[in-house]
C-alpha cells in the first residue's frame, strides 16, 4: 500500500483565516476537539461521521454544524454543508454493560471530495448559539485503503461460538454479543449482505466501540433488514497473552490488532463495514455510526 503523509496538524486560528472560511466562521469562537477518523480514504461523496468535544470534556449533542472542506491552510473553502445529530439508542436497548463514552450521539456529514490530498475539515455550530469551531484533517488518496468501496471482501476465517460460554471467550462486549454464528470467511458471498463490526467494547475505555456494536446489534434484531443480512462481530483488538475475549483489562499502549483486522488492514477502532450478497464492499464507516445510518446502507443495496 502506497504510504500517505500525515498532515500537519491545522490550528483553529489558522483555519478561520484561510479565504473563504473567513467570512463563514467567527473569528472570535468559542475552540472545540472535533474527533473524525483518521482512515484515509478515496476521491469522491462520502459520510463522514464525528463528534465534537468542549475544553472541559464535554459533548456538543444536537443542532445542525456547518461542516467546510479545504485543500489547506490558505486554500478556499468549500461549503457550508449541513451535518446530521444522531443519537446512539443502541447501548440502553441491548442491555450493554461495556465501558462507554459519555457521547450521547454524533454528527454525519456527506461531503464531496474532489481530488486527494491532505483536506482540513472545520465544523461550526448553528447560527443562534456562541459560535465554537472544530477542526480536524482528513487525509484522501488514489491509492489502497482499508476496506475501499468496490473492493472484494476479505473472506477471512473468525472465531465462531454458539454458547454463552464460547461467546465470553472471543467477544470482549459485556455480556457478550450473539453475533458470532458464523465465520466471515463463509459469510461473505453467500448470497445474503454481510455489516461486520471490527471492536473490542471491553479495550476501549472511554471511546465510542460499546455504543457503535449495540448499534449493529439494534439494527440486526430490529432494523428493515433484520432476517434479510448476516451479522458479525470481530474483535478488533488481540487480547492480551492470557487473557480472554470477555477481557476488560486496560489495553496497552499501542495494542495490537487482532488477526482479523490485520487481514483487512484496519488501524484503529470501530470499524463497521457493509458487504453486498455478492462479497463486494458498499459502506465503510471508521467511528461513529448509527442503526439508520447502517439500514439505509443495506437499503441502497436491494
Amino acid at each position: 500500500m502506497r504510504p500517505v503523509p500525515r498532515p500537519r496538524p491545522v490550528t483553529r486560528r489558522e483555519f478561520l483565516v484561510a479565504p473563504g472560511a473567513a467570512g463563514a466562521l467567527q473569528a472570535r469562537s468559542i475552540p472545540l476537539t472535533m474527533r473524525v477518523g483518521g482512515a484515509p480514504s478515496n476521491p469522491g461523496r462520502q459520510e463522514v461521521g464525528f463528534e465534537l468535544v468542549t475544553p472541559q470534556g464535554g459533548f456538543v449533542a444536537g443542532g445542525t454544524p456547518r461542516v467546510y472542506l479545504a485543500r489547506g491552510e490558505t486554500a478556499r473553502a468549500l461549503g457550508p454543508f449541513g451535518a446530521t445529530w444522531r443519537p446512539f439508542t443502541g447501548y440502553a436497548l441491548t442491555g450493554d454493560r461495556s465501558p462507554r463514552s459519555l457521547a450521547t450521539g454524533a454528527y454525519s456529514v456527506e461531503l464531496p471530495v474532489p481530488t486527494a490530498g491532505s483536506w482540513v475539515l472545520a465544523a461550526a455550530t448553528s447560527p443562534g448559539t456562541p459560535t465554537s469551531v472544530g477542526v480536524a484533517s482528513m487525509r484522501v488518496t488514489d491509492g489502497p485503503v482499508p476496506a475501499r468501496i468496490g473492493s472484494r471482501a476479505v473472506a477471512v476465517p473468525t472465531p465462531v461460538a454458539a454458547t454463552p460460554a464460547g461467546r465470553v471467550a472471543i467477544c470482549s462486549r459485556t455480556p457478550a454479543c450473539d453475533l458470532h454464528a458464523i465465520s466471515l470467511a463463509a459469510a461473505v458471498g453467500a448470497g445474503l449482505p454481510t455489516v461486520v463490526a471490527f471492536s473490542s467494547p471491553g479495550r476501549c475505555p472511554g471511546g465510542p466501540c460499546a455504543l457503535v456494536l449495540d448499534e449493529v446489534i439494534l439494527t440486526a434484531r430490529t432494523g428493515a433488514a433484520a432476517g434479510a443480512a448476516r451479522f458479525l462481530h470481530l474483535e478488533a483488538v488481540a487480547p492480551a497473552a492470557g487473557a480472554s475475549g470477555g477481557s476488560t483489562a486496560p489495553p496497552a499502549s499501542r495494542p495490537a490488532p487482532s488477526s482479523a483486522a490485520l487481514a483487512w488492514g484496519l488501524v484503529g477502532q470501530p470499524w463497521v463495514v457493509v458487504i453486498d450478497a455478492h462479497g463486494i464492499v458498499r459502506a465503510r464507516f471508521l467511528g461513529p455510526v448509527t442503526a439508520p445510518q447502517l439500514s439505509a446502507a443495506l437499503a441502497a443495496l436491494a
